[in-house]
């Protein structure tokens, strides 16, 4: 194996996989960006920016999470090009703003789609071609503040029921790769200034911010700080945790 690291991020051109794929180009790995939504131009401005004093080959790829053939064809490329290191889900639908008697079936489908659904294919596809080639890794997810016990936002049920999904594939992973070298970890993010909060009134965002920890909006760079570590060698001996901003809110998956 040579030595080049890479990484897979979902979301990678959002406001926390962007950070997130900064901060790991600056630490020596070779980034894939996957986005859906965002503009081209947007996206490869991205690519232009990340660090690649180390010879990194960065590069970003429109692609549909819902689409497994899709997916696995892109981790396995890859991985085929020397090794995956690390995968970060980053990637989520918008928060549709209803509470959950208003909420049908086809909604909440659409809702779970790429953060539950498209989690299992991008997760699924990285943590098989991580154990295939035997050499360890880490795979992350972007999770929230919503799975835990002391903490309700209103008109957000839909997105709740996909964070717990994508909670209980995290810890599912935790347990499957245990023997594997492959660490699985998640971070849960309170309010931050991105797109997903954007449509906030601002009632209801400073409702948010008082009941966050430290009374304060985060910034994606404090999640890719995170990130950063537990893809580092001291992270590499971490794994079936959930990672928050304040070090005594470290949790069991």
């Amino acid at each position: 194996m040579n030595g080049r690291r890479n990484v897979i991020i979902s979301g990678g051109c959002g406001g926390v996989g962007s950070a997130i794929g900064r901060a790991l180009a600056a630490d020596g790995f070779s980034v894939t960006a996957l986005y859906f939504s965002t503009p081209r131009e947007k996206a490869e401005e991205l690519i232009k920016s990340l660090a690649s004093e180390n010879g990194q080959k960065h590069a970003a790829i429109q692609c549909d999470l819902r689409d497994e053939a899709a997916v696995s064809a892109i981790v396995d490329r890859v991985a085929g090009d020397g090794g995956l290191h690390a995968c970060i889900h980053a990637a989520v639908d918008p928060i549709l703003r209803k509470e959950l008697l208003d909420v049908s079936g086809e909604e909440l489908e659409a809702q779970l789609s790429t953060d539950l659904f498209g989690g299992l294919a991008f997760m699924g596809a990285a943590a098989r071609a991580m154990k295939a080639a035997g050499n360890g890794g880490a795979i992350i997810g972007i999770l929230s503040r919503v799975i835990y016990p002391d903490t309700f936002y209103p008109k957000m049920a839909s997105y709740t029921v996909g964070k717990f999904g994508a909670w209980a594939l995290l810890k599912s992973l935790s347990h499957e790769l245990a023997d594997t070298g492959i660490t699985v970890n998640g971070i849960t993010p309170n309010i931050m200034d991105t797109k997903l909060s954007g449509d906030l009134p601002e009632p209801v965002r400073k409702f948010m911010v008082e009941r966050a920890p430290g009374g304060s909006v985060r910034t994606p760079e404090d999640v890719a700080k995170i990130a950063a570590f537990l893809c580092s060698p001291e992270g590499a001996k971490v794994t079936g945790k959930i990672y928050s901003f304040e070090p005594s809110e470290v949790k069991d998956l």
